[in-house]
């Protein structure tokens, strides 16, 4: 991640704006949760997400949204 922080930084075309955090650490997180579950990077070195990965990814946030949205039908005070 920090690697990934100071490639993006050092790049002469985004000098001097402002960097989102929130990209690097979902990919920290799902790097470590998909290691741990699966025991296999979806993410290599350079940032790039292979097949499986965008797949599985994919996946993830279609079941997100439809449970938000389900809980929301559930639950009036969700919506």
């Amino acid at each position: 991640m920090i690697e990934s922080i100071f490639l993006d930084c050092s790049n002469l075309g985004k000098y001097g704006k402002s960097l989102l955090v929130k990209k690097c650490l979902g990919a920290v997180a799902f790097n470590n949760i998909t290691r741990l579950a699966f025991g296999k990077r979806f993410v290599n070195s350079e940032g790039v997400m292979d097949e499986q990965g965008l797949e599985f990814k994919g996946i993830v946030s279609e079941g997100v949204n439809t449970a938000s949205l389900t809980m929301a039908e559930h639950i009036p005070w969700l919506r």
